[in-house]
């Protein structure tokens, strides 16, 4: 949740990162207003996304599924990762890659990863660009629309 990520980039005081955990333990408990706001969404929406179980659902597909993780991710982190792959062992449709030296947008980057490396320019490594095309080749991909013949 985003108040792991400010106790990790050290963005706010131990009472901000306290009130914003009971924040989120009350969303989490569904004790919130609906309306209420919390990190520019209404609890609402949090409580539609706690509803959805998206590695069931990515179970019932019946597509190839490729997952990228950055291992300097600190959005996307390693338990996040470890949930997928666990809900989805053993699914040959699926694909789980880690690319370690590499942060949320897939950049390199050295030291602790934090937004402000966001803002420097990069590109997407070559070997993300790589997984996606020998994904894309293995798994015959989506064909483009066939025009219809008269």
């Amino acid at each position: 949740m985003v108040f792991q990520q400010m106790r990790y980039l050290g963005q706010a005081s131990p009472d901000e990162l306290a009130a914003l955990e009971r924040q989120a333990d009350e969303i989490s408990a569904h004790k919130m207003p609906p309306s209420q706001f919390f990190f520019g969404a209404p609890a609402a929406y949090y409580y539609d996304l706690d509803a959805r179980d998206e590695v069931a659902l990515a179970r019932t597909l019946d597509v190839p599924i490729l997952i990228l993780h950055g291992g300097r991710d600190y959005q996307v982190t390693d338990e996040d990762i470890r949930n997928w792959q666990t809900g989805l062992k053993g699914d040959a449709k699926v694909q789980v890659e880690t690319f370690p030296s590499l942060n949320h947008l897939f950049i390199v980057g050295i030291g602790k990863p934090g937004p402000a490396e966001y803002e420097t320019p990069g590109h997407v490594d070559g070997a993300v660009i790589g997984a996606i095309a020998s994904f894309v080749t293995n798994t015959g991909g989506a064909s483009p629309p066939q025009a219809a013949s008269n």
